[in-house]
Parts: structure tokens; C-alpha cells; sequence
């Protein structure tokens, strides 16, 4: 949640420009979405534990809930954006 409320902050109180611009420190923000990253397994993966699955089940279970989900909110909320780069790159 933390790391949600930064990162809006960052583009609610700084212009567009500077935050692109922004290349000090990359670490932080890498280090932060692999915190959250873990931290969206572990709660996952206890939400299964506590549908009666056991570790490995609980485990299979997630994989196959994030390899299903994740491409469809990709295509969802990034091909738009994917699309109008990809037409910038090319000049149209």
C-alpha cells in the first residue's frame, strides 16, 4: 500500500517531465515492487492455505491463478498503452 501511495504521490506533486527524468536511486523503486511482489505471493498463497489445500497444492493453485489472470490484465491495462508506442516508434 505503501508503495501504491509514493508512487501516486510522485505523479500527483511532480510534472511528467522530472518524474521520466527521475533516474537517481532506481534501486528503491525496483526493491519496493519486489516487496510488494512477495508480499502479494505470501498473502495468495496463505489465502489458499486456508481453502483446505495443502503447501504444494496451495502453491499450484497460485501459479496457475497468476499465469491465467496476469496476461489478461496485462492485455487489459497495458495494450493501449503498448499500441500507442509502438505507433510513436514507427512515426505515425
Amino acid at each position: 500500500m505503501l508503495l501504491i501511495i509514493a508512487f501516486a504521490a510522485l505523479w500527483a506533486f511532480v510534472p511528467a517531465p522530472v518524474a521520466f527524468a527521475r533516474t537517481g536511486y532506481p534501486w528503491v523503486w525496483e526493491g519496493l515492487a519486489m516487496v510488494a511482489l512477495v508480499w502479494s505471493f505470501r498473502t495468495d498463497l496463505h489465502f489458499f492455505e486456508r481453502m483446505g489445500r495443502t503447501r504444494r497444492e496451495a502453491v499450484h493453485d497460485l501459479l496457475v491463478h497468476r499465469l491465467v489472470s496476469w496476461p489478461i490484465a496485462l492485455a487489459i491495462f497495458v495494450w493501449s498503452a503498448g499500441v500507442q508506442v509502438i505507433a510513436s516508434g514507427l512515426g505515425l
